[in-house]
Order: C-alpha cells, then structure tokens, then sequence
C-alpha cells in the first residue's frame, strides 16, 4: 500500500525522533519511504490467511545510495492503515491481528 503525504510526514518525524541519520551499509544520508508491506493473504471465503501465524504490517526505508531497505512496524510509528479503497477498509477492520511487539 503506498503511502499518502500524511504517513510520509509521520515516518520522517518518527525517523527523526529515534536519530537515524545514516545507512549502516554506505553510510548514505539520502533515503525515502516505500510501501506499506506485509506477508498476509486471504482465502477464498475473505479470511485473512497469514503465514508464519502473525501479521505485522510494516513500513519501507529505502536508501537511494546503496538501495538496503529497511523495515519498521506501522504499530510502533503509530501510523493509521486507512485507504482510499472502502472494501479494502471493511476487510481490515473485521479482522483482528495478533502482533508481538
């Protein structure tokens, strides 16, 4: 799921309140934010199937120098997983996650 301009300004306060400055690959400065992604699925009747028992949607950091991509959880950022897609919505909202934090 792309990020709207909301969710980009939230993981770059985020980014900066935590003191992320440079890759640990290149140590390039010069990044930016991805998709929101997760390992989830769902079956033929609408439930969600999630593989390896958890579902945790996580957002994208991707360095433009070297391209390592880092991830961080949505949850601990504290962003709103809302979409513009109503039925995309419906689907999230009737399920409940299980998430080790």
């Amino acid at each position: 799921m792309k990020l709207n301009q909301q969710q980009i300004q939230q993981v770059q306060n985020w980014i900066k309140q935590k003191g992320m400055k440079r890759c640990v690959i290149c140590e390039g400065q010069n990044f930016q934010e991805g998709y929101i992604v997760a390992a989830a699925d769902y079956t033929a009747d609408n439930t969600l199937k999630i593989e390896g028992g958890n579902f945790i949607p996580m957002v994208q950091l991707i360095y433009r120098n070297c391209g390592h991509i880092f991830h961080f959880s949505t949850l601990k950022i504290g962003l709103n997983l809302t979409t513009d897609d109503p039925q995309l919505n419906r689907r999230c909202q009737n399920h409940r996650f299980r998430v080790p934090l």
